[in-house]
């Protein structure tokens, strides 16, 4: 019923997000491929997203689902955290580094090879060594991640992590930071490239009088020229990409802009 009101309302992207929402409906009668095959019969929903998936939360069933569906977006956020078999031991993570390349891959074959995969890293975790943190170094590229999120561990009272020996010195730590996140405008960088001559249907955000912003169907910023219709979905042909943005035209525009476009509240940008 929440779906049918937010597309009613002319919202046509839903992003379904929860704690580990690869479990949801698992023990139950339904399950999250089911859920997005209910979410895409309902009129009006153009595009769907998940926020965040644990890996262990991509079973052949979900896939299946992904794949039969159009609407729903390629692009998926999957948690690696690190690329160290031993250091995702110690997290208790339940995969590996292996698992998780077996997963990028599995997903890529059944939505495509353009699939946009995201990612959070944690670096200097107790007890990671530098051969760890190559480890995760060369994971990262060995899946061709787009955007990643880096994160520095930050000790906190409560947790296992907070007695565990082998605190990573903070110049040592900053370093690691620093690394990855050069890493993660590489690859984010080479991911965007791709799509330079080519044209991506953009969902636009925001419009002024002569050009738009929006968000591809892969999750990359998209700035672009022409009009485009806040809430529709439109062609842009790409000339060029910057740091994970695409900029280009929109190809063949079929309405006339009003005469003052309005831009979206803050809340809904």
């Amino acid at each position: 019923e929440e779906v049918r009101r937010i597309a009613a309302s002319g919202c046509p992207e839903i992003v379904l997000t929860g704690i580990h929402l690869g479990l949801y409906g698992r023990g139950g009668d339904a399950s999250l491929g089911q859920l997005v095959r209910a979410v895409a019969a309902v009129d009006g929903v153009k595009r769907i997203r998940f926020g965040s998936l644990e890996p262990f939360g991509l079973d052949d069933d979900l896939l299946e689902a992904l794949a039969a569906t159009p609407a729903f977006c390629p692009h998926l956020h999957l948690a690696l955290q690190s690329g160290s078999a031993e250091v995702l031991r110690r997290m208790r993570r339940g995969y590996g580094p292996d698992d998780y390349l077996a997963i990028v891959e599995r997903v890529r074959s059944a939505l495509g090879q353009d699939t946009h995969i995201s990612s959070d890293i944690l670096v200097g975790f107790p007890g990671e060594t530098e051969g760890d943190f190559t480890d995760t170094l060369s994971l990262m590229r060995a899946c061709r991640l787009g955007k990643v999120h880096v994160f520095p561990y930050s000790p906190r009272r409560g947790t296992d992590a907070f007695s565990m020996v082998g605190r990573v010195p903070p110049d040592i730590l900053a370093d690691r930071a620093r690394r990855a996140i050069a890493l993660g405008d590489e690859l984010l960088n080479e991911y965007g490239a791709r799509w330079t001559g080519r044209t991506v249907p953009v969902l636009v955000e925001k419009t002024g009088s002569s050009a738009f912003e929006g968000l591809s169907r892969e999750f990359l910023r998209v700035e672009a020229k022409g009009f485009g219709e806040q809430g529709r979905e439109v062609l842009v042909a790409v000339t060029a990409a910057s740091d994970g943005t695409l900029s280009g035209s929109r190809v063949a525009p079929d309405f006339a802009p009003p005469s003052h476009p309005v831009p979206l509240p803050e809340n809904l940008l």
